[in-house]
C-alpha cells in the first residue's frame, strides 16, 4: 500500500525522491525510523506541537565527524548557531523551538553547565533574556 502511494505522490507533483522518502516511513513499525522528519505528513499538524518535551544527547558536534553527511547537515540547517566543536544539545534545542506553535513550550533535561558554557553563546543569545543564578 505504501508503495502505491508513493506512486500516486509521484502522478501528482512529488518529486521521485520525496514520494519514495514518504512512501517507505512506517509509522506502524516501533523499531522503525525516517530520515526525515515533517510534523505535518507525520503528525497532521499544520502549524506545530504545543509542547515539547526531551532528553536529548549530550556529545559534541565533533564526534560526528567534521566532514560527515550529519555535521554538514546540522551546519547547513543551524548555520544561526553553529560553532565547531560546539555541543549536539544546542542544536536539539533549537530545533524543539521550531517545531512549536507560538506561545507554546519547550522542555529538556539539561545540565545547568549549559548556562555557562561559552559555546551556547549563540543559542543563549537567541533564547534567554536573562540567565538565572
Amino acid at each position: 500500500m505504501r508503495e502505491q502511494i508513493g506512486a500516486l505522490l509521484q502522478e501528482h507533483g512529488w518529486g521521485n525522491a520525496s514520494a519514495q522518502q514518504l512512501a517507505h516511513w512506517n509509522p506502524y513499525d516501533q523499531n522503525a525510523s525516517a530520515d526525515f522528519f515533517d510534523v505535518e505528513w507525520m503528525f497532521g499538524l499544520m502549524d506545530g506541537f504545543d509542547v515539547v518535551i526531551g532528553n536529548p544527547p549530550y556529545f559534541n558536534v565533533e564526534t560526528l565527524g567534521a566532514k560527515s553527511k550529519y555535521a554538514e547537515q546540522i551546519k547547513k540547517n543551524y548555520a544561526e548557531i553553529w560553532m565547531d566543536k560546539s555541543d549536539i544539545l544546542f542544536y536539539f534545542i533549537k530545533a524543539g523551538v521550531n517545531f512549536v506553535k507560538p506561545q507554546s513550550s519547550v522542555f529538556y533535561i539539561i545540565s545547568n553547565a549549559f548556562l555557562f558554557s561559552d559555546k551556547a553563546q549563540k543559542i543563549a543569545e537567541l533564547y534567554c533574556a536573562e540567565i538565572p543564578y
